[in-house]
């Protein structure tokens, strides 16, 4: 199991999703978090990052005998749950323009 979080999620807590973790963890489950730095609920300020790191950890989960990415790997070997950061901006890149998330 992998929880992928934004760390500025006002919807779902993240250290409740980290105490979730726990418990799986201390159940026999194979699990593991990922925060995104700056991410909200919805992931909609990095959705590169977020889709980039979901799909290589369904890929993983769909072919178990793959090696996992070293994120994937690094949630589940953490304590704590490491952070993914977006790639600095360039000044080619588009300006964003306003997020807001449902409910917010």
């Amino acid at each position: 199991m992998l929880v992928l979080h934004g760390d500025r999620d006002r919807v779902t807590d993240p250290a409740e999703s980290a105490a979730y973790v726990v418990r799986a963890r201390a159940a026999g489950a194979r699990a593991g978090m990922l925060l995104v730095a700056n991410g909200d609920h919805a992931m909609l300020r990095h959705p590169a990052l977020w889709h980039r790191s979901a799909t290589a950890a369904v890929a993983h989960l769909l072919a178990p005998e793959t090696t996992p990415g070293e994120p994937f790997l690094r949630a589940l070997a953490a304590a704590e749950p490491p952070v993914l950061r977006a790639a600095p901006r360039t000044p080619s890149d588009p300006e964003p323009g306003p997020v807001r998330e449902p409910g917010c």
